[in-house]
C-alpha cells in the first residue's frame, strides 16, 4: 500500500512539474515585450519648404517627441523651446522659426508635451514667419 502511493504522489507530481515547465516556455515564446513596445515614426526636416532629412525612426511607446530629437539629432532649445537642430538655428532678426506639424496638423503642444504614435509622420519646419 506504501508503495502504492508513493508511486501515485511520484506520478502526480511529474506531472505537475512538466506542465508548469510548458507553460514557461510557451509564455517565453509567446511574449517579446521589446518588440510590443517599438513604433515606427517618421521625421522630415525643412528649411524654407526645401527638405534636408528625412529619417523613419524605430522607439518605444510612450516616448515624447523631445526625446526622440535629442537621441537621433542634434538639439538645441531655450525655454523649453527648439531653437536649433543639426546646426540650422532659427533666426530672430529674420523671422525664421521652427514649428511642426503632425500628420499634417500643427502641433498645439511642445516637443516635449508631444507623445508619439506608431506610424505618426512629424514635419518640422524653419522658415519665416508672416505675422498678420
Amino acid at each position: 500500500m506504501k508503495k502504492l502511493k508513493f508511486l501515485l504522489i511520484s506520478i502526480i507530481l511529474i506531472f505537475s512539474l512538466v506542465a508548469c515547465s510548458t507553460k514557461t516556455n510557451t509564455l517565453k515564446e509567446t511574449s517579446n515585450p521589446t518588440e510590443s513596445n517599438t513604433i515606427t515614426v517618421n521625421i522630415i526636416l525643412k528649411e524654407d519648404t526645401k527638405e534636408f532629412a528625412n529619417e523613419e525612426i524605430k522607439t518605444t511607446a510612450g516616448n515624447n517627441l523631445l526625446s526622440l530629437l535629442k537621441d537621433n539629432f542634434e538639439i538645441v532649445e531655450s525655454d523649453g523651446f527648439i531653437t536649433s537642430i543639426n546646426g540650422r538655428e532659427q533666426d530672430e532678426n529674420e523671422g525664421k522659426y521652427w514649428t511642426y506639424t503632425i500628420n499634417d496638423e500643427y502641433a498645439t503642444t511642445g516637443a516635449s508635451d508631444c507623445i508619439l504614435k506608431n506610424k505618426d509622420s512629424v514635419v518640422f519646419s524653419l522658415a519665416k514667419f508672416e505675422n498678420e
